[in-house]
């Protein structure tokens, strides 16, 4: 199975995030299989996503075995 990691970093938009959670954790076989091993990965088990926090259960460590890494970008929020 293929597998793929998504790093999500602090200040993370949720959003951002939920786009390849949604596509590679609900795509299935013919016949109702898992096409995808997905893993949600963080530098620490709970991401700071703004207003609240975010689980992510597999570390750095993770990254090493996926087949293809999301690194989804953290927000950059600046005052002018």
């Amino acid at each position: 199975m293929h597998t793929v990691a998504v790093l999500a970093l602090d200040r993370v938009l949720p959003f951002d995030l939920s786009t390849p959670v949604e596509v590679f954790g609900r795509t299935r076989l013919p016949g109702g299989r898992v096409a995808y091993q997905l893993l949600v990965c963080g530098v620490t088990e709970e991401v700071d996503a703004g207003t609240f926090a975010l689980r992510a259960p597999w570390g750095l460590d993770a990254l090493a075995g996926a087949d293809t890494v999301i690194k989804v970008d953290p927000v950059r929020r600046t005052c002018t």
